[in-house]
């Protein structure tokens, strides 16, 4: 697995640091925006708490210690509230709080055009759970062939919207290791606090598994 030393991400961070800004402030409009009448009250509690934490200039560069205390002030995404009656059955409405979030910070857009040349900058080329793998994904839509950067969220944004654009939770991978892992926690921190305690892990794949880190 690769490791990253979190001076070298904040360097990047204060390079591109109109760009993120933009992602934030956009981010943070779209948020507050949204229709919080539609939802109950602990999912309209939810959204003010993903407003506040957007309304912090630095949030999408937390860092990973950050992360987990803000996880802890947001809490977990409550329960769907939003039902429809289709053919005489409820049914859950195919939008709910979480597709509202994620649209409204525009993950696939920051995919697309901000991420390949952030971590480019950083100088990932490979993903960091095999190392033997590009992070580049073909695809082919139209007849016409694309190229994008695989990403993994480290906290799943199904589980944790408000952090898909978070830079810190964001982990350059390849497709196969993407799949594997899906939204299954793993025991692995890209970023590395301190010199001191950062060692050189080696990786071991098994079949149809997830990578086991060896010490």
């Amino acid at each position: 697995m690769i490791s990253l030393h979190i001076n070298k991400a904040k360097s990047v961070q204060e390079f591109f640091k109109v760009e993120i800004e933009e992602q934030r402030s956009s981010a943070l409009q779209k948020l507050q925006a949204i229709n919080a009448n539609i939802f109950d009250q602990a999912e309209q509690t939810y959204l003010n708490n993903v407003i506040t934490q957007f309304q912090d200039i630095s949030f999408l560069t937390k860092s990973p210690l950050e992360i987990e205390a803000i996880k802890g002030m947001v809490g977990s995404l409550p329960a769907n509230s939003r039902f429809e009656t289709v053919n005489g059955v409820l049914k859950p409405m195919k939008k709910q709080l979480t597709h509202f979030i994620q649209n409204a910070l525009n993950y696939t857009n920051c995919r697309d055009k901000f991420y390949p040349k952030y971590f480019r900058k950083i100088g990932i080329k490979s993903c960091v759970y095999c190392n033997s793998q590009l992070t580049v994904v073909i695809t082919k839509k139209n007849n016409e062939i694309d190229a994008r950067l695989e990403v993994d969220h480290h906290y799943p944004k199904s589980d944790f919207p408000f952090l898909s654009i978070s830079l810190f939770n964001l982990y350059p991978c390849c497709a196969s290791c993407n799949k594997r892992k899906s939204s299954t926690p793993i025991n692995f921190f890209f970023i590395q606090i301190s010199h001191q305690n950062y060692q050189n892990p080696i990786i071991t794949l098994k079949s149809l598994s997830l990578p086991n880190v060896i010490i």
